[in-house]
């Protein structure tokens, strides 16, 4: 009986390794490549994590007024190799391979009210997008079934809790707050709508992006025009300075890097220095190491010095595996475990690994072999 516990406890952590291994296979992979939207050249550009092999990869028709429109943010489906975009100028939300070919428009929001798209995030677990443009919308990756979440206006930067199914959202003077903007949180379909964090910034309008780390349990914020970003719990609490710039704006857009526990940060800040109305960029994108606060600007690196970047993703949208891949991993690993008893009861006791378990732990003996052994060993000492 002891062999048989023993067994079966060997057989179960084999069954938790195997789960783990499979799960490994079916993770997403270590992210690579960086892409991010310049809305001076309105183009979409692609480069390694360091800032090197830096390419175009879509370049659209300039804007009217380059400073202030045209490619907003960007979203990213690796897995499918399909890169998402809002664009200010035409009003659009759009995708296309990450190659730029095949741009397809998704939603014309010209056709829906005259409005501006800003933030785009993706759920690819349940097959939806979430875009800000005059409130927050939902909508199949598709395109399809556009549904509005949350009409007010101030809706600024979102992003996506994979893991615990929540939508996180920043607004502009907090959703009907005198001054300063808000951190909120909701349902993924909007409901149960509650407010984490107010006071943000000054008078308001200084909030942009927001990112969130399920893996510390954290998430972080852009104050932009006062050019900070915020750590805090994602229950709201622990509210701190992450890292401040001390000469640019920053936070028009933020993604982590999982593997090397990285937060990027894209800085779309310019400047007419002389009466000549000459125009200086001076965007950047950059990092700082998560659980390292930078509050003086000394310890993050620029990758990225040009342009004026928009919205940053790297090409691991999924930092965590979906439910339906841990599921189908622990699936696998549970019929290998079905599959493995079988046989092993099918050896019967010739198991190889009964007869080490056997031989390792001899089994102690029983009542009646003890009074067999005690009955031949009077009979032998009478004889």
């Amino acid at each position: 009986m002891a062999h048989g516990r023993l067994a079966l406890r060997f057989e179960i952590r084999s069954l938790a390794a195997t789960a783990i291994v499979l799960l490994a296979c079916c993770g997403s992979p270590a992210a690579t490549k960086m892409y991010w939207g310049d809305s001076f050249t309105n183009s979409i550009y692609r480069a390694n994590l360091d800032g090197s092999g830096l390419e175009t990869v879509i370049s659209l028709p300039l804007a009217a007024d380059p400073l202030r429109s045209g490619i907003a943010r960007l979203a990213i489906d690796s897995r499918a190799g399909l890169l998402y975009w809002t664009d200010t100028n035409t009003r659009l939300v759009q995708r296309a391979n990450v190659d730029g070919s095949n741009i397809t428009t998704l939603v014309d929001l010209n056709a829906i009210q005259n409005i501006y798209p800003g933030d785009i995030e993706l759920d690819l677990v349940h097959g939806k997008m979430y875009f800000t443009a005059n409130g927050l919308y939902r909508a199949n990756l598709d395109g399809t079934q556009v549904e509005p979440l949350i009409t007010d206006s101030r809706i600024a930067g979102i992003d996506v809790d994979h893991v615990n199914r929540r939508l996180y959202m920043t607004s502009f003077v907090c959703l009907g707050e005198s001054q300063g903007d808000c951190v909120h949180r909701s349902d993924l379909d909007g409901s149960n709508f509650e407010t984490l964090i107010t006071g943000v910034g000054g008078a308001g309008f200084d909030i942009d992006a927001i990112e969130v780390d399920p893996t510390s349990g954290k998430m972080y914020y852009a104050d932009e025009d006062n050019g900070r970003i915020y750590e805090a719990n994602l229950d709201g609490s622990n509210n701190v300075l992450f890292y401040e710039a001390t000469l640019n704006t920053v936070g028009h857009g933020l993604a982590i890097d999982q593997t090397n526990r990285r937060l990027y940060w894209a800085n779309a800040s310019w400047q007419v220095p002389d009466p000549n109305g000459d125009i200086e960029l001076r965007g950047s994108i950059g990092y700082s190491d998560l659980g390292v606060p930078d509050p003086n600007d000394e310890f993050a690196q620029t990758v990225i010095a040009s342009g004026l970047p928009r919205g940053i993703v790297l090409d691991d949208p999924l930092p965590v595996p979906e439910p339906h891949t841990s599921s189908l991993a622990f699936a696998a690993a549970f019929v290998i475990f079905c599959a493995r008893r079988r046989r092993a009861r099918n050896k019967g006791d010739g198991n190889l690994f009964r007869q080490r378990i056997a031989y390792r732990f001899p089994a102690a003996p029983s009542a009646t072999s003890r009074h067999t052994k005690s009955s031949t060993h009077a009979l032998i000492s009478a004889a």
